[in-house]
């Protein structure tokens, strides 16, 4: 039941009232429940968990929308065209003549993944036309969004002003990504420059060897927290690569949920997100080209490496981080566009981020700077003791 409509819904004894409303789309927050039962005059409300099955025959369910909206204006029906062939598909929102708001299933080749891709970085280097006026550096693991975004940059960019990064030694970044991020840049003719882990712990100061620093991190706070330290090690040795080399812009691969997941958890914590999509550290500018491009079709450029990286990637995973990926998919697919509404806004309102420009200088204490007090000494203290 809504304001303007009322219809019956169709079920099957198995379902429970939850599974109906998932079903067709609706959230189950937005509905009250009413049972009128065929034997009695008592109404009472009823759990969404129960099986249909547990009523009698004649009993009514009363689902009542309690915000007044039209409901057929976000229909779960999905049209498509089934295709033989296909590397990735994707729900695609759009706005009818008649203002609602329909989705579709879009299916796509390896050609048309590429395409997708492609059109966002140029979209980016056209809006942000710093980038390519002279050497950009890359970050380029071998996964599925660096190698993507290769593709991207080959489409955009010449390939005499791209030096692409490789970092070795951490969980993630294996000999056999490495190889992946050595043959696409040999097939676009990018100059490629592997750093060792040993150069990677001298680019981040550290007195121990890398392996050493790895196993001290993990003592000190757990296997699962190490995306923390190999998201400094890269920003450090990008900005070290970009010293020697005299570059000031650095591009990585991050896709649109890795930048809304983050965004959403600063704004969790009251604070203004980091700038997005070109976020400034120190004297140097990282962008993100691929910012607005979900992951599904990012995998669809390089569908047999990809594959590969899934296989080899490391387990470990953060609550936090879990948490805001897991929203930003689930608004993908039920916002009805509203995802890529607020993450524009989020990318609007992150440009006002003065504090950052100020602190930006300091990447090592940036790591923590949101996270709460302890975490922020733990993380002081250990770094102090390993650094130089």
């Amino acid at each position: 039941m809504t304001q303007h409509r009322h219809f019956e819904l169709s079920f099957n004894e198995r379902e429970t009232i939850f599974d109906v409303l998932k079903r067709i789309g609706i959230p189950s927050s937005m509905v009250s429940l009413v049972l009128k039962p065929v034997d009695s005059n008592l109404i009472s409300s009823v759990s969404l968990f129960q099986k249909l099955s547990d009523f009698k025959k004649g009993d009514e369910i009363y689902i009542r929308v309690i915000r007044n909206l039209d409901i057929d204006n976000f229909s779960p029906v999905l049209g498509f065209q089934k295709r033989e062939m296909f590397t990735t598909e994707w729900i695609e929102t759009f706005e009818k003549p008649d203002g609602s708001i329909g989705r579709t299933l879009v299916q796509l080749n390896q050609e048309e993944a590429e395409k997708s891709v492609i059109e966002a970085a140029k979209d980016f280097f056209k809006e942000y036309q710093y980038f390519g006026k002279d050497k950009i550096l890359v970050g380029a693991s071998g996964g599925g969004d660096s190698n993507a975004l290769m593709n991207a940059l080959y489409a955009s960019i010449s390939p005499d002003k791209i030096i692409v990064v490789t970092l070795l030694g951490f969980p993630d970044w294996t000999e056999a990504s490495g190889e992946r991020a050595r043959l696409l840049c040999q097939k676009y003719k990018f100059q490629q420059i592997m750093v060792s882990s040993d150069e990677v712990a001298r680019c981040c100061n550290f007195k121990l060897s890398l392996p050493e620093v790895i196993n001290s991190f993990k003592s000190r706070f757990g296997s699962k927290e190490i995306i923390f330290l190999s998201t400094f090690a890269i920003q450090q040795c990008l900005i070290k690569k970009a010293e020697e080399f005299k570059i000031r812009d650095i591009i990585l691969g991050a896709n649109r949920e890795d930048v809304l997941g983050e965004a959403l958890y600063y704004i969790t914590r009251g604070i203004i997100p980091a700038p997005f999509p070109v976020r400034p550290f120190g004297d140097y500018n990282f962008g993100f080209p691929l910012w607005l491009v979900p992951k599904k079709i990012i995998d669809g450029v390089h569908p047999k490496l990809s594959l590969e990286n899934y296989a080899e990637r490391d387990p470990g995973s953060t609550q936090w981080r879990d948490r805001f990926y897991f929203i930003s998919h689930l608004l993908e697919d039920s916002s009805f566009g509203g995802d890529i509404l607020l993450l524009k806004g989020l990318s609007k309102i992150s440009q006002t981020n003065k504090q950052w420009l100020k602190e930006s200088g300091e990447p090592h204490q940036l790591v923590v700077k949101y996270a709460d007090e302890v975490a922020q000494k733990n993380w002081l203290e250990w770094f102090k003791q390993i650094s130089y």
